[in-house]
């Protein structure tokens, strides 16, 4: 799974309310972009809280996030998708966005560090 395939499960959570006039006034790419942003958003609200710059998370917590945001079915198939997430940058407004690190923490599990980051063009 790519970059798209990633932020078009963001676009796909099932607790997203898009307005009736954006859905008239947006392009449907428009629309996908926005999604994903909302959903990548209400992730990183659940992760790190309003003001939060950087977590360390289990791969269970972070299935189970992914999950209580609707962004996939199960916390199972959280565990299939997050392996896909280790080096990306997922963007959560204009300006900046998150990066996803996988790690092994100090009891041998994999871990995931995920960071609050401006944008850049050399990303």
């Amino acid at each position: 799974m790519n970059q798209k395939g990633i932020e078009s499960l963001f676009a796909n959570s099932t607790r997203l309310k898009v307005s009736p006039r954006e859905l008239r006034t947006l392009t449907q790419e428009e629309l996908a972009t926005k999604k994903s942003m909302m959903g990548v958003n209400l992730f990183k609200r659940r992760a790190l809280g309003f003001c939060g710059y950087q977590t360390v998370i289990s791969q269970d917590k972070f299935a189970s996030l992914l999950h209580e945001i609707g962004v996939v079915e199960s916390t199972d198939r959280g565990k299939e998708v997050i392996p896909h997430f280790d080096k990306l940058y997922l963007y959560h407004n204009a300006i900046s966005g998150l990066t996803f690190r996988e790690f092994t923490n100090a009891e041998g599990n994999s871990a995931y560090e995920i960071t609050q980051r401006p944008f850049s063009y050399e990303q």
